[in-house]
């Protein structure tokens, strides 16, 4: 989702592909806050020279010592707006958060994006290594509550799936309606065999 309101400017990725971390998948229109930084760096010089003549009069006994302070606070002011303005400006480039396989684009360009909207840009899927969540009663869970990991094997329309997996974690509540227990386990998928919503046999 994006992190700052604009017009997307440019996508960056191939639906389908894979994507490295770090990648540039989306540009959002900078031009707005390009001119805020710039604005707030300007006026961070421009406290931080007053500052300094400050200094020197307070020397001087020529200013009050709460006149300084209140030069010291529109410092603090100025940094923390230049701070802002760079983050934001940061983020009219949407990057990749993980490395995975990326979907279908939902937006284009010169479509109008807003701050956290409920419309996703895209989605990336991290297929390997592959979680697999698996539902068990919660009497036969028991037995693996004293193991921190437990190897599993993947059934797929009745055939083996030839890597073995690890059983990472188990909630600690279980579900109410099923008397059922979630735990989930790792498999690794250099071969991409298994995708993200499939339905399996541990």
């Amino acid at each position: 989702r994006p992190q700052v309101d604009g017009i997307i400017k440019e996508r960056s990725f191939i639906e389908g592909s894979f994507i490295e971390a770090g990648s540039q998948l989306y540009q959002i229109d900078s031009t707005i806050y390009e001119a805020t930084y710039e604005s707030a760096q300007a006026n961070l010089q421009s406290v931080a020279a007053k500052k300094g003549r400050y200094e020197s009069l307070l020397k001087l006994q020529a200013i009050s010592k709460q006149e300084f302070d209140d030069v010291l606070a529109s410092l603090s002011q100025a940094e923390a707006a230049v701070k802002t303005a760079k983050a934001n400006l940061d983020y009219t480039k949407v990057y990749a958060p993980i490395s995975g396989y990326i979907g279908k684009s939902n937006i284009t360009s010169g479509a109008l994006v807003n701050a956290n909207q409920s419309q996703i840009l895209t989605t990336i899927t991290q297929l390997d290594p592959i979680y697999a969540d698996i539902l068990i009663p919660v009497k036969d869970s028991m037995k693996f509550r004293s193991q921190t990991e437990f190897p599993l094997i993947l059934v797929i329309n009745g055939k083996e799936y030839k890597h073995s997996g690890i059983l990472k974690f188990a909630e600690m509540f279980a579900d109410e309606t099923t008397d059922s227990i979630l735990m989930r386990a790792t498999f690794p998928n250099p071969d991409r065999e298994l995708v993200s919503g499939m339905f399996v046999n541990t």
